[in-house]
């Protein structure tokens, strides 16, 4: 494929020709975990166990998960504010 082509390609997918396409995108519970982080705040009772209950796990594993997950540069595309 030409550049050209390939220029074409991505502009009739939406893709910006003038920004790089992401190589990998988050898996699901690593989106359901920043859309956690964005409003957890807004449930009733305690973080820890909205933890429990939305994803199986516990607090110290969630945080783990967390980390992992906004150490992932795909984090900011999904998620600009974080």
């Amino acid at each position: 494929m030409s550049i050209t082509e390939n220029l074409t390609s991505n502009v009739a997918r939406g893709v910006d020709p003038g920004v790089d396409e992401p190589h990998d995108e988050l898996d699901e519970r690593s989106r359901r975990i920043l859309d956690f982080e964005r409003e957890w705040w807004k449930y009733a009772g305690a973080k820890e166990q909205a933890i429990r209950e939305r994803f199986d796990v516990s607090p110290t594993r969630y945080y783990q998960l967390l980390n992992r997950v906004i150490d992932d540069e795909e984090a900011v595309v999904y998620d600009p504010m974080l």
